[in-house]
């Protein structure tokens, strides 16, 4: 399997596992995990009623671009980046892409 094959593989099983955890609270809100291969975009997005509020929003929305996977957002407190991690992912191959590209020099991470 080649690496970017490897990263979408990655990527949609830690997603498909995370909907499928908090697919039952609250009631009335579903994630999603949404998973485009073809342009590589892969996202958790909560959408339902809680109460009496309308809910669509993505928690996570990550990118491979140029072999590299792009974590563009992580609105969780559940470390998706050390998932990547943990799944044999080195951070050389992550851009942490919510950080301006002038602050990522100053991550261990990849800068792009």
């Amino acid at each position: 399997m080649d690496r970017v094959s490897k990263y979408r593989w990655i990527v949609q099983s830690i997603f498909k596992e995370y909907a499928q955890l908090f697919n039952h609270q609250p009631e009335g809100v579903e994630v999603l995990a949404v998973c485009d291969e073809s342009i590589d975009t892969y996202a958790l997005i909560n959408v339902g009623w809680d109460g009496g509020e309308r809910t669509n929003t993505t928690s996570v929305l990550m990118r491979i671009v140029n072999g590299k996977i792009w974590v563009e957002e992580d609105r969780t407190m559940y470390g998706f980046v050390d998932e990547l991690m943990e799944a044999g992912v080195p951070k050389e191959d992550i851009v942490l892409a919510f950080h301006s590209p002038k602050m990522r020099q100053y991550m261990e991470f990849a800068t792009a």
